[in-house]
């Protein structure tokens, strides 16, 4: 009787260490796909971060783009005006009033400012002083 009570026992603690290294396994295994999880938690963090920072790169190089585009949009309309100008006053056009060649006491002239807009003030007011 007090033998098989004693084989029972260590049946049963056999059974014990079986499950109990089974569980370490378990564990094992659990914690290593816990480790590969994580890291690829990590990577996909990372590629997300990339990503953003390339995007954001795209949108300032664009709008660096688009900011020198315009800047010499205003470069080349600033140098027509500029051309345009030069223009009239080689051929005299600038130093009449708008009203014609009349003097500007007499009904004409007077206008010659409108014509002179989008220039500088100093063009507009030299036209100004020549047209009295």
């Amino acid at each position: 009787m007090e033998r098989r009570y004693h084989m029972m026992i260590e049946r049963d603690n056999h059974r014990a260490e079986k499950r109990m290294h089974e569980d370490e396994k378990h564990q094992r295994r659990l914690d290593e796909e816990l480790l590969e999880a994580r890291h690829v938690v990590h990577q996909n963090i990372a590629k997300e971060r990339r990503r953003d920072e390339a995007k954001q790169k795209a949108a300032d190089l664009q709008d660096e783009r688009r900011k020198e585009i315009e800047a010499a949009i205003q470069l080349r309309d600033m140098k027509v005006k500029y051309t345009k100008w030069r223009q009239g006053i080689a051929a005299g056009q600038q130093l009449q009033p708008l009203g014609g060649p009349r003097l500007a006491g007499r009904g004409g002239g007077g206008g010659g400012v409108v014509a002179l807009q989008g220039f500088s003030n100093i063009a507009r007011r030299n036209h100004e002083m020549i047209a009295m």
